[in-house]
């Protein structure tokens, strides 16, 4: 048995030598796999599917509604890559550090700007990976010379990120969600999607940001291990 592998023998005793091992590289193929042969049983049994032509449609239509999605990470790529040349995250960083040091924020109230920030920074840019792409580099440096710690920043981040997706008209799955919900409410329009859901994302923001304020200083708990 190799020095690496636990006695039972079924997951490396080093983490790290799971996220490289074949296993994780391989779970694409097999989600992907899993997930087609699904839809391919599901279709034959409802009837949907009765000839290739009709596999082949579905599998357009699927596509189809990808294409918001693609065209926003295109601009985004842009933004990034031009974000990165300006070299503005350095200069952004040591003035925002000076303004909370000269305001004296600190402690909760840091923790609740930012989750806002992230809320309504995440309207405009849909993607996380765009958002945190762009902010990380100036307010994890930043939040981290007024003494919080990386873990708090990052699940600060992801609830301000996470209320207001349903309720972004760039988020990159808006289409697909509205094409679900006119299945049920065919004049279902982006307003009216938005209307639904903003009281559950406004919901949503005071619960999370209530939960981590209880979690970090009232319960003293850590955010993980």
């Amino acid at each position: 048995m190799p020095p690496y592998l636990n006695l039972v023998g079924l997951a490396p005793a080093d983490p790290a030598q799971l996220a490289r091992s074949e296993v994780i590289k391989g779970l694409p193929i097999l989600v992907s796999f899993v997930f087609g042969i699904s839809g391919l049983a599901f279709g034959l049994v409802s009837g949907k599917f009765r000839r290739e032509q009709d596999i082949i449609k579905a599998c357009e239509q699927s596509l189809s509604q990808l294409g918001l999605f693609l065209l926003i990470m295109f601009f985004a790529s842009q933004l990034i890559f031009t974000f990165q040349l300006s070299n503005l995250a350095g200069l952004l960083a040591v003035n925002l550090s000076d303004m909370l040091a000269y305001f004296s924020i600190e402690g909760p109230l840091l923790v609740v700007t930012l989750v806002l920030f992230s809320a309504v920074l995440n309207i405009f840019m849909g993607s996380p990976v765009v958002q945190w792409s762009v902010m990380a580099p100036v307010f994890v440096p930043t939040l981290l010379l007024a003494g919080l710690p990386i873990e708090l920043i990052q699940v600060a981040f992801r609830i301000g990120d996470s209320v207001t997706n349903i309720i972004s008209p760039l988020f990159g799955y808006l289409g697909l969600i509205l094409a679900t919900a006119q299945q049920y409410h065919g004049s279902a329009k982006l307003g009216t999607l938005v209307s639904m859901m903003l009281p559950f994302s406004i919901a949503f923001l005071i619960m999370w940001t209530s939960l981590l304020l209880f979690w970090v200083y009232i319960l003293d708990w850590p955010l993980g291990i």
